[in-house]
């Protein structure tokens, strides 16, 4: 098995507005990641849904479903934050996981949905199953760079950190 780390970063400022790819961002705990749309959000709420602070998606998933399909699917496509290889963040969600100087807690799985596919004007409902990623809170602030190790810190979410 290869190791996990990050491989691409990406925010987008704008609710359904183009997304840039980055080498780094800063991961600001109880809020996303500062400059991407639900971070600003997150600014302006009495509440911010800890779901919402950042994503995470599976190089390997957009490789197998470009292998079995004629989409083209591009990383940018997935309009999630944090593209991965060599893990399977499924198998993340409830765990505590240091990227970069930041700790996540993926919370749930992020499938794809159809403003995603009014987005990209592809059909990524049924290919992308159990490949969309994830959601997670942030929950100790840091930098998050392309090129850095992913690695558990804490089985469970029993602990809090930060």
């Amino acid at each position: 098995m290869s190791e996990a780390r990050v491989e691409a970063i990406f925010t987008g400022p704008e609710e359904s507005g183009p997304l840039h790819q980055v080498d780094s961002v800063n991961a600001v705990a109880g809020f996303g990641i500062e400059g991407d749309r639900y971070y600003l959000r997150a600014l302006d709420a009495e509440t911010v849904d800890p779901t919402e602070h950042i994503t995470l998606f599976e190089s390997e998933g957009i490789e197998l479903t470009n292998a079995e399909t004629d989409l083209d699917v591009q990383p940018i496509d997935m309009r999630r934050n944090i593209m991965t290889s060599g893990v399977t963040l499924l198998d993340l969600i409830g765990k505590h996981v240091k990227i970069g100087d930041a700790v996540i807690e993926p919370m749930e799985d992020n499938p794809t949905c159809s403003h995603l596919v009014n987005l990209t004007g592809k059909e990524l409902l049924k290919p992308m199953i159990r490949r969309g990623g994830v959601r997670g809170r942030i929950v100790v602030s840091g930098t998050i760079r392309a090129g850095d190790p992913i690695e558990v810190v804490l089985e469970g979410a029993q602990a809090e950190t930060g």
